[in-house]
């Protein structure tokens, strides 16, 4: 009888990051022309782009590369997308030195997200990566603070 695998357990990453700058981008669209099917209802894309330095990185691989900055894009989920059974909230991907993170958002949260950026109520954004490995991840949270993480609380 052959040896059975021993299934790896999943490897969470922490990475704590300070707001420094942020954008956002806003298109509206509505498509009635001759091809269109004549229900097609009006669609729209929010994006906001939040940039800044990463303060603190819980990694389980101590050799990994440490990255500098992050950049986390806020994207609006559409409601076709919302059968997909997605297992993760977004994607992780980090080159040139940049974590780079995009995450899908329902419509409705950018009502709140944005006059609290716009008042610079944000200081940290926390992104959770469940297995990260070849620069590349599924992120499994992310959370906006209005306060620093206290260093004893640090993952």
């Amino acid at each position: 009888m052959g040896r059975r695998k021993k299934k790896k357990q999943d490897r969470f990453e922490y990475y704590y990051c300070q707001v420094e700058e942020w954008s956002r981008s806003y298109h509206f669209g509505i498509d009635y022309s001759y091809d269109a099917d004549l229900d097609s209802p009006p669609w729209e894309w929010n994006e906001v782009s939040i940039k800044g330095k990463v303060m603190h990185i819980t990694d389980t691989v101590p050799e990994r590369r440490r990255y500098k900055q992050m950049i986390l894009n806020l994207i609006t989920k559409n409601e076709e997308d919302a059968d997909l059974g997605r297992v993760s909230v977004g994607f992780a991907e980090a080159y040139e030195g940049i974590l780079r993170c995009l995450v899908w958002l329902p419509s409705t949260s950018f009502g709140s997200i944005i006059p609290s950026l716009e008042n610079g109520r944000f200081k940290e954004a926390v992104v959770r990566v469940k297995n990260f490995s070849y620069r590349r991840g599924p992120i499994d949270s992310m959370d906006l603070h209005t306060e620093f993480t206290p260093d004893d609380d640090l993952m």
